[in-house]
């Protein structure tokens, strides 16, 4: 039904429009050749009118004949407009106009002149004035002719375009064949190639090419289908991007949860968990600050960037976003627009942040911080698998401080063991006071440790560690000299 419906409609539009075109052209040209006749007329009368108010006030001096040569003088201008407009000889028309403007220099000396009847040179100019005017008259009868001609040739080409017609229509029944043959054929692949297509994209999925899109720019129920079916290969994709994204989550919450049961160095342990999350869950930077009390800034203590200037990078608490943290004790997503009102740069040269605390008894000792360098949006999901990583930072933070903690005391039971050792089986007191300043010296971590003695009123060095030798004579001091001297005359430390 189809085939049959441009069969029959498309060759009588086309032949209606060639036909109406050929017409309209040939209507066109009568028009216009009609117009310029009388347009030739209008201008060879408005002329002989100007030329005859000319004469009228030579010989009377009246002054009707004078409003009579302004008004012409007009018409003859618009007469000129006219043809120039739709003349295609624009040039025999400019010449003509200027002939026509030495009729008006001559006629208007003699306007101008206030005596004119009788004046020998008023009627030279009106002889000069007769002479152009034939002039003019005989190209305006030339253009008139050809203008004749052409309304001429119209009519000897509307008798050939009759003959001509019996070949358009006899080129239409063939075309007429030609198209049904076009358009069925046309079909036929319009319903075969997307058909195909589909068939092919839908092989392609179910190898596990997610990404494969069928991309069909079509209006009718086909390229209906295809977009249909790219939108649901794009769920589908997301939704496979979701569950990897979460397995990666799911990965690292196992991976951080595994560093948080071991006893690894704290610091390794840190540097470990961020560069774990970068990896994980893709991103750009990945740093953990700690609060410092003393320098009253969050300072960085692991980043999964090195840099040397970042290594002593500190955010100070008066910052208006570390100070909300601290308040609210909840995460807070930091943007490029948030930060140009901020003093202290929290994003450097990346566009988006999230910042989550890590909270213990209800205080913030430290925060961590996920940038990055493009604009990004941070899902719940998202800060839910980060808030839960904060926590296990803390519980990191917290076993390593029992760990040292522990580690310590440990220490220190192992140098008073030695110690008692030392003052049971070390006989010689220089030997054993030097065996106790080390052994202090050790427990303590410190760099140097001094043991003086009551002798003669003087605070004499006994035994000492770190302290360069042959030193040990200047420093005795005297009772109540110096901080020592203190100490032993209140017996307090």
């Amino acid at each position: 039904m189809l085939s049959v419906f441009f069969v029959l409609i498309a060759p009588l539009s086309v032949g209606s429009i060639v036909i109406f075109e050929i017409i309209s052209e040939h209507m066109g040209t009568l028009r216009s050749g009609s117009e310029e006749n009388k347009l030739y007329n209008e201008l060879d009368r408005n002329i002989g009118e100007f030329i005859d108010a000319t004469k009228g006030w030579s010989l009377t001096r009246d002054a009707k004949y004078k409003k009579q040569y302004f008004k012409k003088l007009s018409d003859v201008r618009k007469s000129f407009g006219s043809l120039s407009v739709i003349h295609q000889k624009k040039k025999e028309i400019d010449m003509l106009d200027k002939e026509f403007q030495h009729i008006v220099e001559l006629s208007g000396n003699v306007i101008r002149n206030s005596q004119p009847v009788g004046d020998p040179q008023v009627i030279g100019y009106l002889q000069n004035i007769d002479t152009v005017a034939i002039e003019i008259i005989k190209e305006i009868d030339v253009m008139l002719g050809d203008s004749n001609n052409k309304i001429l040739n119209v009519a000897i080409v509307s008798d050939k375009i009759k003959k001509k017609m019996v070949y358009y229509h006899a080129l239409l029944i063939i075309f007429s064949f030609l198209a049904t043959f076009f358009l069925i054929r046309r079909i036929r692949m319009s319903i075969e190639v997307p058909f195909n297509e589909l068939l092919k994209a839908t092989g392609r999925i179910s190898k596990g090419e997610m990404s494969y899109r069928i991309g069909m720019d079509r209006d009718d129920e086909f390229g209906t289908v295809a977009k249909r079916f790219d939108a649901m290969v794009n769920e589908l994709e997301a939704s496979n991007l979701q569950i990897n994204k979460k397995l990666k989550e799911t990965e690292l919450l196992l991976d951080v949860a595994k560093v948080a049961g071991t006893t690894l160095d704290l610091k390794d342990a840190l540097q470990y968990i961020v560069e774990t999350i970068s990896l994980k869950l893709q991103h750009d930077n990945c740093s953990l600050y700690m609060l410092n009390p003393e320098q009253k800034a969050f300072c960085l203590e692991a980043s999964n960037v090195t840099d040397e200037h970042l290594s002593q990078e500190c955010v100070s608490l008066e910052n208006d976003i570390m100070n909300e943290i601290i308040t609210t004790l909840r995460p807070v997503i930091i943007s490029d627009e948030i930060q140009k009102t901020e003093k202290s740069l929290v994003l450097k040269q990346y566009k988006t942040a999230l910042a989550l605390p890590i909270i213990r008894d209800s205080k913030c000792l430290g925060l961590l911080l996920v940038r990055r360098l493009s604009p990004y949006t941070f899902v719940s999901d998202e800060i839910d698998t980060l808030k839960l990583l904060s926590h296990t930072i803390e519980s990191i933070l917290t076993n390593a401080e029992f760990f040292q903690s522990t580690k310590k005391q440990l220490q220190k039971l192992t140098v008073l063991y030695e110690m008692s050792r030392a003052v049971t089986s070390v006989l010689d007191l220089e030997d054993l006071l030097k065996r106790i300043a080390t052994e202090i010296s050790r427990l303590l971590s410190s760099k140097g440790c001094i043991i003086r003695l009551l002798e003669d009123n003087k605070l004499k060095i006994k035994s000492c560690y770190g302290l360069p030798d042959g030193i040990d004579q200047e420093m005795e001091l005297s009772l109540g000299e110096g901080i020592v001297g203190c100490v032993d005359a209140n017996d307090k430390p």
